[in-house]
């Protein structure tokens, strides 16, 4: 198949098959689009390949789709059939006789870590009163300091009193 991406005429790839979904540069996490246009009624073969100096290496991972009556054709694929890294998005059609590829795909599952079945969506606390009130009388540092110092020092005061009446005491006797 890679054979095929080589052999293909830029020119003719680029006026016949043409990935629109994603664009190179996009960083992608989870499910995400792959959108074209090939000719009406096509079997295209999409692929995903690691990146390596501009280059684009053997696929890793292919899906089959077929492009409608009007030539558009769209799929999703998981990202995490692949490790993190970039790679390239390649079509091919007619047994690799024509394809094209997008390169400079940024995979990055470790931002949305794959999870088996449906999730929930969750909300920050960042807002949540009751965590807000919670911490009120925390959140100035700037007064809980010196009523801490203030105790601590009329703690202080109080055992010294207390040590000199029984001191004073203790000399009477």
């Amino acid at each position: 198949m890679l054979a095929g991406l080589l052999a293909a005429s830029p020119s003719l790839a680029s006026q016949s098959l043409r990935i629109t979904t994603p664009v190179g540069g996009t960083t992608v996490s989870g499910m995400f689009d792959v959108a074209g246009r090939a000719s009406a009624d096509t079997d295209v073969t999409l692929s995903l390949a690691p990146q390596t100096f501009s280059e684009c290496g053997a696929t890793v991972h292919d899906v089959a789709v077929r492009a409608g009556s009007d030539g558009n054709f769209a799929t999703s694929i998981q990202s995490a059939v692949v490790a993190d890294g970039v790679y390239c998005v390649i079509a091919v059609v007619a047994d690799g006789q024509l394809s094209t590829a997008v390169g400079d795909i940024t995979v990055l599952n470790s931002e949305n870590d794959a999870l088996d079945g449906p999730q929930l969506p969750t909300e920050s606390l960042d807002d949540d009163p009751v965590t807000d009130a919670a911490l009120a009388p925390l959140a100035d540092a700037s007064v809980l300091a010196p009523v801490v110092l203030g105790a601590a020092a009329t703690l202080a005061l109080v055992v010294l009193v207390f040590g000199q009446l029984q001191r004073k005491r203790r000399a009477t006797e």
